[in-house]
């Protein structure tokens, strides 16, 4: 088996609202996967039928090769989770939710989990509703990595914090992926934070799943082109896969998905001169949900 989570026609309806609509999606073991979408794109609700927290409409997921809905104890010891709204006892000190959890996981380890604390600089003394946004977040982290997981599930961990307890998040992320063979699903609105660290992205919107690829495959197919012209710009170009176009006196900036030299060469015919321009993952993002909103209203 070398798929860490599998999903097949998984589907979620709240009442009339259809939240995932028919989902089919495969991680790889030992892959870090950006799962990405607006805010209510479905999400969170897909994490929580995969970790079997919400039963699917219709269709099924797998995580580690079995079924969502029938997660045995000893599996779920090998699964980390750390949820946007993590839930924990506020009246416990630090010190005594990792002596409480601790013996829930046979493959807690100790000395890592001493080396976590240190690094991330957690007060031991101090109780759990004293904590910032920041120091919960780090401390929901230790609890899900200290058993070493096979699979860890980040839900959007660092959304509601400050740019800088952000980037130090992100810091103790990378270094925990960076820290073994551990599969991540990664769930963030935070793009910058996706592209520091993941293989693989999935792009879903309105509970579907528009695009799922290897992000350097989906970097080098999405490009935007600066085209300048002598004489009028054409209105129409015969050229397929156009997200988007803006114009500027004698200059078009058009953004092109599965770009290719070949498109490059018929652009060549229609301008004096012509420059490619590598696009981030958010600007590829956004043009996305662009292109998506502009569908849905029929243009």
């Amino acid at each position: 088996m070398n798929i860490a989570i599998q999903t097949e026609g998984l589907t979620k309806i709240f009442g009339k609202q259809m939240a995932v609509n028919n989902l089919n999606m495969e991680v790889k073991i030992g892959s870090v996967y950006g799962f990405l979408g607006p805010n209510g794109a479905g999400k969170t609700t897909t994490i929580k039928m995969l970790l079997g927290l919400i039963r699917s409409s219709c269709g099924t997921s797998s995580l580690l090769g079995c079924n969502s809905t029938k997660l045995f104890p000893q599996l779920k010891q090998k699964i980390g989770y750390v949820a946007e709204d993590q839930r924990m006892y506020l009246w416990m000190r630090v010190s005594e939710i990792i002596k409480y959890t601790a013996p829930l996981y046979p493959t807690w380890d100790k000395n890592y989990c001493n080396e976590l604390i240190t690094k991330l600089e957690l007060p031991m003394d101090k109780k759990i509703g004293e904590l910032s946004k920041g120091m919960k977040i780090k401390l929901a982290l230790l609890l899900a990595i200290s058993y070493k997981p096979n699979l860890l599930i980040l839900d959007d961990p660092s959304s509601r914090l400050d740019p800088v307890a952000r980037h130090e998040i992100l810091e103790n992320i990378i270094s925990i992926i960076d820290e073994g063979n551990r599969t991540v699903f990664f769930s963030s609105h935070l793009l910058d934070e996706v592209e520091r660290v993941a293989d693989d992205i999935g792009i879903i919107d309105r509970g579907k799943l528009k695009i799922s690829m290897p992000l350097q495959v989906l970097k080098s197919s999405v490009k935007k082109v600066r085209m300048i012209f002598d004489n009028q710009i054409p209105e129409i170009l015969d050229i397929k896969g156009i997200l988007s176009r803006k114009r500027q006196g004698r200059e078009l900036s058009i953004t092109i998905e599965n770009f290719d030299d070949g498109i490059l060469e018929k652009l060549k015919k229609y301008c004096t001169k012509t420059e490619v321009i590598d696009l981030s993952l958010q600007d590829i993002f956004i043009e996305y949900v662009h292109k998506l909103k502009r569908e849905d209203k029929g243009l």
